[in-house]
């Protein structure tokens, strides 16, 4: 893999280069020149405390840098546009705390109503990828307000869109298919090819979740054809991973773990750090299900050492649930509990109904094993009483199967 510092670097370069095409602002390119330039001051103290990697230092001081110099040659209008560019581009690179300082700022200072709108919404995604979901909804109601005073409908329906990822990310499968599909209904497919198939993407998310297999084929299908429009990378790598996760629910494990591999190779090459952890991750969960529990759990902690970095507490529980699995594989039961548990609490804490389901099948599925009946039956429960919660029909008639000789044997 390329040094992640270097690979930063080439992507604020190419970032700073295609605002300064698409506002016309020829003087940002010599901004370039001292990206390079700014260097970290070796501070020992620094460096002894450990409190920041050299790495994020470097990164720091060039963001920081970056920002004085466009403020130096930029009028204020350019300069807040630049702005919400530069802290969408750290969003998506997983640098959310540095992302959220940058808009806290902003929101002070700017007048735009278009301007607030997009800062506001950017907020909602950073909070919304911290699990702070009421902090998520605040800032998109106040999104939607200032698009509706613009009578902006792209705006309503990114608005509509993320609403459906946080029900998503919660596990609530039917409520995030139906914001996506009141997010397509306010859009026309010429507006915005690629956002339009962002939308047609989560919808056959949502529908591969539900097990609709072939409308999740259908609409990923849908997506390869537009991104290919609109030569998107990091979506050609989502997308990537997106279909590994429809074969995945279909149990064509090999082809999964084909597909998750492409993902993460795209990932790799344009340093998309938020995609490359949950590839890793699905690559994990494809290998487990060909039981190559040592590959599996090298990808884990591949997962596990970005996620920790880019603050993804979703991706963090699922790959403790995955290593338990891996452990009870291995008939490791004391350290499955262990793993499997700390999912458990993680998923509760943020809410997450699917992949709290998820775990607690997984330790009635360890509980069977150790000749814990009482244990078995009380996960089961609990397992289907959030699959029941987010309408996952498949899922729940699967409990059923597993409680009904569970509760036969106790009587």
């Amino acid at each position: 893999m390329k040094d992640n510092t270097n690979s930063f670097s080439e992507a604020l370069i190419l970032l700073i280069e295609e605002f300064s095409r698409e506002f016309q602002l020829p003087e940002l390119l010599r901004i370039t020149d001292n990206v390079e330039s700014l260097q970290v001051i070796k501070s020992k103290t620094i460096r002894d405390e450990k409190l920041l990697s050299g790495n994020d230092i470097d990164e720091k001081i060039k963001v920081d840098g970056i920002i004085i110099i466009a403020k130096s040659k930029l009028s204020d209008i350019n300069f807040h546009n630049f702005l919400l560019k530069l802290s969408g581009f750290l969003l998506e690179h997983g640098r959310l705390d540095q992302a959220l300082n940058i808009l806290t700022d902003l929101l002070r200072v700017i007048e735009s109503k278009h301007l607030k709108a997009e800062s506001f919404l950017l907020m909602a995604d950073i909070y919304l990828r911290k699990t702070n979901w009421d902090k998520a909804v605040n800032n998109i109601d106040n999104a939607k307000k200032y698009f509706e005073l613009l009578n902006n409908n792209y705006g309503l329906a990114k608005c509509k869109n993320l609403l459906g990822i946080l029900h998503g990310e919660k596990g609530d499968i039917s409520s995030a298919r139906k914001y996506f599909m009141e997010s397509r209904a306010l859009i026309e497919d010429e507006e915005n090819e690629k956002f339009v198939a962002e939308i047609v993407t989560n919808i056959a998310i949502s529908e591969n979740i539900c097990g609709n297999f072939t409308k999740a084929k259908e609409h990923f299908y849908d997506a390869v054809v537009r991104f290919g429009k609109v030569g998107d990378l990091k979506k050609t790598a989502e997308l990537r991973h997106n279909i590994g996760m429809l074969y995945l629910e279909k149990r064509e494990y090999e082809k999964a773990s084909k597909e998750f591999g492409n993902a993460i190779l795209v990932a790799i090459k344009g340093n998309y750090p938020t995609v490359l952890t949950i590839s890793y991750l699905g690559k994990a969960n494809a290998l487990l299900k060909l039981n190559a529990l040592e590959d599996s759990y090298e990808y884990c902690y591949k997962a596990l050492e970005i996620a920790i970095r880019i603050e993804d507490k979703l991706t963090i529980a699922d790959v403790y649930r995955v290593i338990g699995t891996i452990e009870r594989k291995l008939k490791h039961y004391n350290a499955a509990v262990m793993y499997l548990d700390i999912s458990l609490q993680m998923n509760l804490r943020t809410e997450n109904k699917l992949n709290t389901a998820e775990t607690s099948l997984e330790l009635a599925l360890m509980y069977d094993e150790t000749g814990d009946a009482q244990e078995k039956i009380n996960c089961l429960n609990k397992a289907q009483q959030y699959y029941t919660e987010i309408n996952a029909v498949e899922k729940v008639k699967l409990i059923d199967e597993l409680l009904e000789p569970a509760l036969n044997r106790q009587n």
